[in-house]
């Protein structure tokens, strides 16, 4: 989820929970994400770990932004979506649920969320938070909202054009009537010469 603040987008960024992770920030963060089943529709698995990561479900979205995959250390291949939005006021970051063992080898078990926090971000600080497989991520949005931009102007131009054509079409018929309206009908007596006797 992006964001537009002062003329600059914000990105959402969600901290992974659990103690690992705990006193971790730089390099650690990463967008919401989770992982589908073989077969099932990508986007659609996107949106559910959205809500069970964030706690929290996009409404009226205009538009998902398809920004591709990306592999990261491990291996795993991470496809992302992008869409405009804001989080609600107040807004308390309810995440999912996992069991650890912890400490380790101790044989007690305790829960941790997935996500402990999710943040909106600069694009410069969250180049810095984010997993850095991940950053492509970043630089896609911004050609995409950046392409849209300029079709968007593009269109709004196209239009100018067709409206000023239209103008100059009326404005040239307007005239030809006018300057028609000037001319004299013809009549059959104007071939005489004035002043001289009718042969």
């Amino acid at each position: 989820m992006f964001r537009r603040r002062n003329d600059e987008i914000e990105v959402l960024l969600a901290h992974p929970g659990g103690p690992f992770f705990v006193r971790k920030d730089d390099d650690v963060w990463t967008i919401p994400k989770g992982e589908a089943a073989p077969g099932e529709d990508l986007l659609t698995r996107a949106q559910i770990e959205f809500e069970e990561e964030v706690g929290f479900r996009p409404e009226n979205v205009q538009q998902w932004i398809e920004l591709g995959w990306i592999q990261q250390k491990g291996g795993k291949i991470v496809h992302a979506w992008a869409f405009e939005g804001d989080l609600p006021e107040p807004f308390e970051c309810k995440s999912n649920l996992f069991e650890l063992e912890w400490p380790p080898r101790s044989g007690k078990y305790q829960q941790f969320p997935e996500v402990d926090q999710a943040c909106f971000f600069s694009d410069k600080a969250a180049r810095r938070k984010l997993k850095s497989r991940q950053v492509p991520f970043l630089d896609r949005l911004r050609a995409a909202l950046a392409a849209s931009k300029h079709g968007s102007n593009q269109v709004a131009d196209r239009a100018e054009e067709e409206r000023m054509l239209t103008d100059c079409s009326e404005d040239d018929e307007s005239t030809s009537r006018a300057e028609a309206a000037l001319i004299p009908a013809a009549n059959p007596d104007e071939h005489r010469t004035t002043g001289l006797p009718r042969l």
